[in-house]
């Protein structure tokens, strides 16, 4: 579950939205675009995505972070200075992204 925290905010932190957002659950990434009336990735691009030095925090924290799970739903955090947890959920062999 960490790897696949890891790999989601690299994503972000180079920019590369599509990406991200393919590492997002269907529901995280139909409710980023109903918010803001944009497909994901540009949601993302364009919601003033987290600054180069709270995405490096929180990649920081990963490997020591709280990990909560229960079924198929996980939390890891609190991650970077906003001190949020980052929700998960597996579908399938694979852990995303839930908001």
């Amino acid at each position: 579950m960490r790897a696949a925290v890891r790999t989601y905010l690299a994503a972000l932190a180079r920019h590369d939205y599509a990406f991200a957002c393919g590492l997002m659950t269907p529901a995280a990434r139909r409710d980023l675009a109903d918010a803001a009336d944009a497909p994901c990735a540009r949601a993302l691009g364009a919601g003033g995505g987290a600054a180069a030095e709270e995405l490096a925090s929180a990649q920081r924290e990963v490997a020591g972070a709280d990990v909560r799970i229960s079924g198929a739903a996980a939390t890891l955090g609190p991650l970077g200075p906003a001190q949020r947890a980052l929700r998960l959920r597996r579908i399938g062999a694979r852990w995303l992204v839930a908001g």
